[in-house]
């Protein structure tokens, strides 16, 4: 993971710097006392542990996340691609590869790379701004399909999981933990712009398949990332350091 992709997360450089720095004096400290060490996905605890985390405290605990309110993929009238609008998020490939399938497309978010992503689009594709979580649901609820073409390792991927938990197919990178949250069948190679454009062509032009892809998501949101299980997975990672 690229130092320079991990800074973007705090407010600014500087900020992130000094963040950075004063964790990283902190931190031989805090894994003295820490009995466990979680991350989000397991590709996110492989990194840690090549980078020197002990592997055997690492845990994975995933995120979790309410069945949303349900869209109908079927009859959805664009793409949506939802997120902090910046370089390493690939939304360019989003785009072209919506307009060479000929799909209208959303993009929900603000960002540094604002500028660049609307000098790529043509008319087809709509720039709605930060928005509220309920305006976000809202789009989702008449969006045939989401797109996650990240260049970095993303850890989780929580946009993604929300469109999987309102029943939308979703088309998602090969990076980092997103993989493990949308399944192998729905994941593509980030640069791949030609396989981005049949995939998404495929969806577009088949109603019936963006139902049944939907359906899938949903049932694997439910199953894998809902609040039950994330409870189990919890409360195993306490139960050795229980005692009664």
């Amino acid at each position: 993971m690229h130092p320079g992709i991990r800074l973007r997360c705090r407010g600014s450089f500087t900020e992130a710097a000094l963040y950075g720095f004063g964790l990283h004096r902190q931190l031989p400290r805090l894994l003295e006392h820490a009995d466990a060490l979680v991350a989000v996905s397991e590709a996110t605890a492989s990194r840690l542990s090549e980078q020197g985390l002990p592997p055997d405290r690492l845990r994975v605990l995933p995120n979790f996340v309410y069945p949303g309110e349900r869209s109908h993929a079927e009859k959805g009238e664009f793409a949506l691609a939802a997120g902090r609008l910046v370089e390493e998020k690939g939304f360019d490939t989003a785009i072209a590869a919506a307009r060479a399938a000929g799909v209208p497309l959303v993009m929900a978010g603000a960002g540094p790379d604002e500028a660049r992503l609307r000098a790529l689009a043509d008319d087809s594709v709509r720039f709605t701004g930060l928005l509220s979580p309920e305006q976000l649901t809202a789009v989702r609820r008449d969006a045939a399909v989401a797109l996650a073409p990240s260049r970095w390792e993303e850890p989780f991927g929580y946009t993604t999981l929300d469109a999987m938990a309102a029943g939308i197919p979703v088309l998602a990178s090969d990076r980092g933990g997103l993989p493990e949250l949308v399944g192998a069948e729905s994941v593509l190679p980030p640069d791949d712009l030609s396989a981005w454009t049949e995939a998404l062509r495929a969806l577009w032009q088949d109603p019936e398949l963006r139902r049944v892809r939907g359906e899938q998501g949903l049932d694997r949101a439910r199953q894998r990332f809902g609040d039950q299980a994330y409870l189990e997975r919890l409360l195993k990672i306490y139960a050795p350091s229980v005692s009664c």
